[in-house]
C-alpha cells in the first residue's frame, strides 16, 4: 500500500541515472506488540526524512513510501525508496554511506525509549539462530509455489539444540566438541559466529545467533547480557520501560536527552556537509525529536493591525484605537446628560497586563440609555426654566438646519454611491472577461507545454534506450571478441596444460580456486569455478564476481583491455580461445571437474580388479568416483570428453545429454598392440590375465553397441595402429552383438592391418574369465583345464 510518493515518478528518476548505484532502500520495521497508529506512522517518516536528508530542502528529494501487509501477524513494515540524486544540482546523494548504522542508530534507539516500542538490540529478543540471506530465498520460493531446500545451516542447529535439550551442550566450547565429533571442522571462531565445514564437500556454513556467541552459556546470562541491561535504565525484565515511579523515569529522561544531543550532533554535521555541496537550510530539530523536543518557540500574540499590516502591505485599512466617537454628546464634558453608557463600555484596560497590547482590538458601540430625570447640569448652579426653554428652541432649530444639510449630503453620497457601483459592476465585468481570456490562453499554453514536454521526454526515452541498446551490443562484443583464457590470467590464474584440451582450458588460482574456461554455440566466452557453483557465466561475471563492480565500470574495464595493442606485453601468456561446443558437453565438463581420480574401488575390487591395475601407468587417471560414490569411466573424442558411463553394484548409467565415444587406457610411444573391447572393466580384466604377455598394449572400449560416429573414432585408432606396424586385437564379448562387432571391424580395418579376434571361450566376457581364474587361486587349483580362450585368425 502506498502510503506517501508517486510510484511512477520515482521509477522514472531511478531509471534516469546514469550512476553506478542509483537508489537507496530501506525499512521502518516494527513489532507486533508495537501497533503504530497511522498518525505515528506519519510522524515517524517525517522525522527519518528530516534527519536522514538533514539540510535539503523537502522539494529537492524524492522518496515512496510504501506500507506491507503480507506480514503474517498484521506487523507494520514502513519499505522506503529515495533516488540517489538531489534534483536542485543533479548530484548524487547518498543518505546511507560507509558507516551509516552509527549515524542512524542513536535516532532508532531515541524512538525506541520515547514511545516504548520493542528493541532490537534486547537480548531476550535474540533467536538462537539467525537464518540470514537463506530466509529471503526460502520466503520467495514459497510465494513462487516452490518447495524450499532444506537449511543446512537449520538442520545444524536442530542437531546441537537436541544435544542442548538433553543436557549434552552447556556452551559453545560443547557445541565446537559436538560439530568435531561428527567430522564437521570449525575453521573460524568470530565473537557471535562460528564457521563449520564440510571436509568432503568443502561447503561451507556461517552460523550465527545467541547459541553461537563467545559469551554464550546454559542458564546462565552472557557479559553482553549484563552490559545490555546496564545501559538501559528503567527497563523491566521484559525489555519493556514501567514508566510506574520516579527511579525509572529519571534515568529514562537521562537517555532520552543524551540522544538528543547526540542526534542534534549528528544532523547538524550532516546538514553542514549537505549544504556545502547542494545548498539547502538548517535541519528542524523540533521536526525529528518532537514533540519531547524543548525549543525556544514565541507563542506571543500580535495585533491586528501588525497582522494586516504583515498580510496587506499599503492595502491595510488602520483601526485607529484613539479615533473619536461620534456621540453627540461625551460623557466627561456633562454630568445631567440625559443618557448613560452602557456599563460594559466603561471597562478600561489594565496597564498591568503586558498581554492586552497584543491582543486583537474590539470596536465597541456603546449603547444609550433614557433616564428618569433629563436634566441639564453645570457645577455650582442650576439654570432657570425660561432660558431651558429658549436654549430649547434655539438648539432645535440649528438642529434642523444641521440635519437637512446632512440630508442633503448623505443624498449626494447615495447618488455617488449607487453612480460608483455601477462603473465597479462594469470594471468587474471587463476585468471578468479579460481574466476569462487569460485563462484560455493559458490553458491552451499549459497544453502546448505538456505537448513539447512529452516530445522532449519521447526524445529523451528514444535516446536513453538507444545509448542502452549501443551498451548492450558493446559488452556481446566483448563476450565473442576477448579471449577469457587469456583475460583470466590477469587476474592470478595459471594454465594448466595437461589438464586443458582444445575445447576447454583449465586454470588454476594462488588462493585454491581452480576455473574451467571453454566457449559456447553462439562464441561466447564462459567459465565456472569448480569450488563454487554460484562463480559462473560469461566474462561480464568474471569481472563483476572478482571486482564488485557495476556494468558502467566493467564495460570501461573490457574496453581497455580489448584496444589495448597485442604486441604490449601484458600479463597472460597468448592461449588459443577454446573451441566451440555445445550446452550439453558444458555440462559434462562441469560435471566431471568434480570427480576425484581413484586408485581403488571396491565395486572394481568385487569384480576381481587388483589395485595394482588402476595403480599402473597403463590405467591411472582413467577411473574416478563421483559424490555418489559410482565408478566413473570418461568417454574421449578429438576435442576432448563427451560424456561418461557410471557403474556399480546393480547400477549401469550414461551421462545425461552425454555422447558416446571410446573410454581409452594411457597411451605410450612403446605401444605394438590395440585391443578393442566393450567395456573398460573388461579392457582391466583382459590386462590383468595377459599383462606379462603383452605388456606393449593400448586398449580402447565403446561401451557396448557400436554408433556411426564411434565407428570413425575406431577406424582412425585401428590406422594409427598400421602405421606404425602394429596388431590389432579384436576382443568383444562372446554373444551375439560382440560378434557381429568383431565383423564390422574386420571389414572396416585398414586392407594392410593385422588384425586377429580373441574369444573368451568359457564366459561371454572377459571379466567373467578373470572372476573364475581368481577363484580357481582361491580353491588352490593352478591346473591348466583348457578352458581359458582360444586365438581364431
Amino acid at each position: 500500500e502506498v502510503i506517501r510518493g508517486n510510484p511512477e515518478l520515482t521509477t522514472q528518476l531511478i531509471d534516469g541515472l546514469d550512476f553506478q548505484y542509483k537508489y537507496n532502500s530501506g525499512v521502518l520495521s516494527f513489532a507486533v506488540e508495537d501497533a503504530p497508529t497511522e498518525k505515528d506512522q506519519q510522524a515517524i517518516i517525517d522525522s527519518f526524512e528530516e534527519y536522514a536528508f538533514a539540510g535539503i530542502k523537502q522539494d529537492s528529494y524524492n522518496t515512496l513510501w510504501v506500507r506491507h501487509t503480507h506480514t503474517g501477524s498484521d506487523r507494520v513494515e514502513l519499505h522506503f525508496v529515495t533516488p540517489k540524486v538531489e534534483l536542485d544540482t543533479g548530484k548524487s546523494l547518498n543518505i546511507a554511506p560507509p558507516g551509516w548504522h552509527g549515524y542512524f542508530k542513536p535516532w532508532q534507539t531515541y524512538w525506541n525509549i520515547k514511545e516504548d516500542w520493542a528493541r532490537p538490540d534486547d537480548l531476550s529478543r535474540k533467536r538462537i539462530y539467525e537464518p540470514g540471506y537463506q530466509a529471503l530465498i526460502d520466503a520467495e520460493k514459497q510465494r513462487a509455489g516452490m518447495l524450499a531446500a532444506p537449511d543446512p545451516k537449520q538442520q545444524l542447529t536442530d542437531y546441537i539444540t537436541q544435544r542442548i535439550e538433553a543436557g549434552l551442550v552447556t556452551n559453545r566450547d560443547d557445541i565446537i566438541q559436538s560439530f568435531a565429533e561428527i567430522g564437521l571442522e570449525i575453521p573460524r571462531q568470530g565473537k557471535n559466529y562460528l564457521t563449520v565445514v564440510d571436509p568432503e564437500t568443502n561447503n561451507r556454513y556461517r552460523l550465527k545467533g545467541g547459541i553461537y556467541e563467545a559469551s554464550w552459556r546454559l542458564g546462565g546470562q552472557s557479559q553482553e547480557e549484563d552490559r545490555s541491561r546496564e545501559q538501559t535504565p528503567g527497563r523491566d525484565g521484559t525489555g519493556r520501560t514501567t514508566g510506574t515511579t520516579a527511579t525509572t523515569q529519571d534515568p529514562q529522561q537521562k537517555d532520552l536527552d543524551q540522544l538528543q544531543s547526540r542526534i542534534r550532533e549528528l544532523a547538524e554535521s550532516r546538514a553542514s556537509y549537505h549544504i556545502s555541496r547542494y545548498g539547502g537550510e538548517p535541519p528542524s530539530l523540533q521536526k525529528i525529536l518532537e514533540p519531547t523536543m524543548d525549543l525556544a518557540v514565541d507563542y506571543s500574540r500580535e495585533s491586528l493591525s501588525g497582522y494586516l499590516g504583515r498580510k496587506l502591505g499599503a492595502d491595510r485599512i488602520l483601526v485607529d484605537a484613539n479615533y473619536p466617537e461620534t456621540n453627540p454628546t461625551r460623557q466627561d464634558r456633562s454630568r445631567d446628560i440625559t443618557t448613560t453608557r452602557n456599563s460594559q463600555s466603561s471597562q478600561e484596560p489594565n496597564e498591568g497586563n503586558k498581554d492586552w497590547r497584543n491582543q486583537q482590538r474590539n470596536i465597541h458601540h456603546p449603547t444609550l440609555e433614557p433616564t428618569t430625570n433629563p436634566r441639564l447640569d453645570v457645577p455650582g448652579s442650576t439654570l432657570p426654566e425660561t432660558r431651558v426653554r429658549v436654549n430649547h428652541e434655539r438648539t432645535r432649530e440649528s438642529t434642523e438646519a444641521i440635519l437637512s444639510t446632512a440630508s442633503q449630503g448623505v443624498q449626494r453620497t447615495n447618488n455617488q454611491s449607487v453612480q460608483q457601483i455601477r462603473t465597479g459592476h462594469e470594471a468587474v465585468r471587463e476585468a471578468e472577461q479579460t481574466a476569462s481570456e487569460s485563462s484560455q490562453r493559458l490553458e491552451r499554453t499549459s497544453i502546448e507545454l505538456n505537448q513539447l514536454h512529452q516530445r522532449i521526454y519521447s526524445n529523451i526515452e528514444r535516446g536513453r534506450r538507444a545509448l542502452d541498446l549501443k551498451r548492450k551490443e558493446e559488452l556481446e562484443r566483448f563476450k565473442t571478441q576477448i579471449n577469457l583464457v587469456e583475460y583470466a590470467q590477469s587476474f592470478g590464474y595459471q594454465y594448466i596444460s595437461q589438464k586443458s584440451s582444445q575445447n576447454s582450458a583449465v586454470l588454476a588460482h594462488d588462493n585454491g580456486d581452480k576455473i574451467i574456461v571453454a566457449t559456447d554455440t553462439d562464441g561466447h566466452g564462459v567459465y565456472f569455478s569448480v569450488k563454487d557453483e554460484i562463480d559462473n557465466g560469461t566474462i561480464i561475471d568474471f569481472v563483476q564476481n572478482r571486482s564488485s563492480v557495476g556494468l558502467s565500470e566493467v564495460r570501461k574495464e573490457l574496453k581497455n583491455w580489448n584496444d589495448r595493442p597485442r604486441t604490449q606485453p601484458a600479463k597472460f601468456t597468448p592461449r588459443d580461445k577454446p573451441q566451440p561446443i555445445s550446452k550439453d558437453r558444458l555440462k559434462i565438463i562441469k560435471a566431471a571437474s568434480n570427480f576425484k581420480v581413484v586408485q581403488s574401488h571396491p565395486y572394481l575390487e568385487k569384480r576381481g580388479i587388483d589395485q595394482s591395475i588402476l595403480k599402473s601407468d597403463r590405467f591411472i587417471g582413467t577411473v574416478a568416483t563421483d559424490r555418489d560414490g559410482n565408478a566413473i569411466f570418461p568417454h574421449y573424442d578429438s576435442n576432448g570428453m563427451t560424456g561418461f558411463t557410471a557403474k556399480n553394484e546393480n547400477y549401469t548409467g550414461f551421462s545425461k545429454g552425454g555422447t558416446k565415444a571410446l573410454w581409452r587406457s594411457k597411451p605410450q610411444e612403446s605401444d605394438r598392440r590395440l585391443v578393442i573391447v566393450e567395456s573398460a572393466i573388461d579392457a582391466m580384466s583382459y590386462h590383468q590375465l595377459f599383462k606379462d604377455k603383452n605388456p606393449h598394449t593400448r586398449y580402447i572400449s565403446t561401451g557396448g553397441t557400436i554408433s556411426s560416429s564411434q565407428l570413425e573414432l575406431v577406424k582412425t585408432a585401428m590406422a594409427d595402429m598400421t602405421k606404425i606396424g602394429g596388431q590389432i586385437v579384436i576382443a568383444t564379448d562372446n554373444d551375439r552383438a560382440g560378434n557381429k562387432l568383431a565383423q564390422t571391424l574386420t571389414v572396416e580395418a585398414p586392407s594392410k592391418s593385422q588384425i586377429s579376434r580373441e574369444l573368451p571361450q568359457q564366459g561371454k566376457d572377459w571379466n567373467e574369465i578373470l572372476q573364475h581364474t581368481k577363484q580357481q587361486e582361491i580353491d588352490r587349483n593352478t591346473q591348466d583345464r583348457g578352458w581359458g580362450w582360444s586365438r581364431d585368425i
